[in-house]
């Protein structure tokens, strides 16, 4: 009995499963496979397919090139000039992806060479005695060079060497306001490749480029694909009214955004949308010469600035005078005239704007504290194209759900229905063939040669 035993535990070793289908007439089994059947094909179709492009590969490696220009013509209230083009407004030069543009400032008239007081809002600064003005010593987010005179009665502040009188502080005023401004064009020209499909295009039509630049003007309806945006709109379209931001200045992304599909069309169009940076919530304006808003410009002449400090600190501990300092360096300046006429837009270490004169062989300058608004140009995009290996993948994922689908069924029809064991009986059934000795032997041996 125990040999028995052993030679059915044996024999199961050589027993072979396969799979026997039987048909049902459960109609509740059956309308259940048909659903998930057609969920499957849907998925496939409806998700994978349709939305999300599965039959397709995707490159979101954009490689983009951006060159904009600004265009307009403005009329100021300012001492040395009552016009304005762009090579005044646009800061830095033109053909950047950022670039501000100004709207507003603050003038400082006919500042001069020489020696006067800092201006006691400059942190810092405060002195009682000569020994706390250091000579030679720049004042930090100030205007000059400290020569080591305490003036007691300009509320206890420094004697600096500068430009003189200081820079005026005070809050922008909206009779300043270059209104102008509301009207200027920005042209955008935006050049994109994808490389994995070795595709490339830019935002501007190919066929009768001149004539469509010379009568579009970016409208979402008439010329939503028009690379020419009026300023006024951009703000207006951030939520924004253009008299409030350009009082003191702001931020703003122009965004474009390039998703290709390149079995449908071959040329690709661009799609564009503004948005206000920074949070509406905080009066935050934009000062060019300030840092303001997370951004300034520094532009100097640092060569004679580096001559001014030197010089102080050769003649430390004598009386120093805005001749003396001034005559040292005429030569450096010299020498750097073309310099300063390059940055007649910079102004000194602290940025901003200013016009540089000459009266009766004195240098001379009018400063302008600049607040405008301030254009990040973002690309960002992808490409899509046909691909079998995708969607192969896909399909065989789609056709792995459905046997999943024939399995649950499965487990319904012998564990949860009512007549589980007929259909348990119907489905299984197990062949049994006793084998002798002999013929047990045989095998083992057949198998073994």
């Amino acid at each position: 009995m125990a040999w028995q035993n052993k030679q059915n535990r044996l024999l199961h070793l050589f027993e072979y499963t396969t799979v026997r289908y039987v048909g049902t007439q459960n109609k509740k089994i059956g309308l259940l496979y048909r659903i998930f059947q057609l969920t499957i094909v849907g998925y496939l179709i409806g998700w994978v397919f349709l939305k999300n492009k599965g039959y397709q590969v995707k490159d979101d490696t954009l490689e983009s090139s951006v060159v904009t220009k600004v265009k307009g013509i403005a009329r100021v209230n300012t001492t040395d000039s009552n016009l304005w083009g762009p090579e005044d407004y646009v800061f830095p030069n033109q053909g950047e992806t950022f670039l501000s543009i100004a709207t507003n400032f603050i003038e400082t008239p006919n500042q001069k060479l020489g020696n006067c007081s800092e201006n006691p809002k400059v942190p810092n600064n405060t002195c009682s005695k000569d020994e706390d003005c250091t000579v030679g010593e720049a004042v930090r987010a100030g205007n000059g060079i400290k020569t080591g005179i305490c003036l007691e009665t300009h509320n206890g502040t420094c004697e600096i060497y500068g430009w003189c009188p200081t820079e005026i502080h005070r809050d922008p005023h909206p009779a300043t306001i270059v209104r102008e401004a509301e009207n200027f064009t920005l042209y955008i020209r935006n050049f994109i490749r994808f490389s994995q499909f070795n595709f490339s295009t830019s935002n501007v039509p190919k066929e009768n480029r001149s004539l469509y630049l010379k009568n579009c003007l970016y409208d979402e309806t008439v010329f939503p694909y028009c690379p020419i945006f009026r300023l006024g709109d951009i703000v207006n379209k951030t939520g924004n009214k253009f008299e409030e931001m350009a009082l003191k200045g702001g931020s703003i992304g122009v965004l474009i955004e390039w998703l290709c599909d390149l079995d449908v069309d071959s040329e690709c169009r661009p799609h564009y949308s503004f948005v206000r940076l920074g949070k509406l919530s905080e009066k935050i304006g934009f000062d060019f010469s300030r840092a303001v808003d997370g951004y300034f410009i520094i532009v100097a002449d640092d060569t004679y600035h580096s001559c001014v400090i030197s010089k102080l600190d050769d003649v430390v501990g004598a009386e120093l005078g805005s001749a003396v300092v001034g005559q040292q360096c005429e030569e450096q300046r010299a020498e750097h005239t073309a310099l300063w006429s390059t940055c007649a837009r910079c102004g000194s270490a602290g940025g901003g704007f200013a016009r540089y004169f000459t009266t009766a062989g004195q240098k001379q300058r009018t400063f302008y504290r600049v607040f405008g608004i301030h254009l990040e140009i973002m690309v960002f995009g992808m490409a899509r194209k046909f691909c079998i290996i995708p969607t192969i993948v896909n399909i065989a994922s789609a056709l792995t759900l459905m046997g999943a689908g024939s399995y649950i069924c499965d487990v319904m029809l012998l564990y949860v229905m009512k007549k589980r064991s007929v259909n348990t009986e119907s489905k299984l059934e197990r062949m049994t063939t006793y084998v002798t000795e002999a013929c047990l032997l045989e095998m083992l041996l057949c198998c073994v040669l």
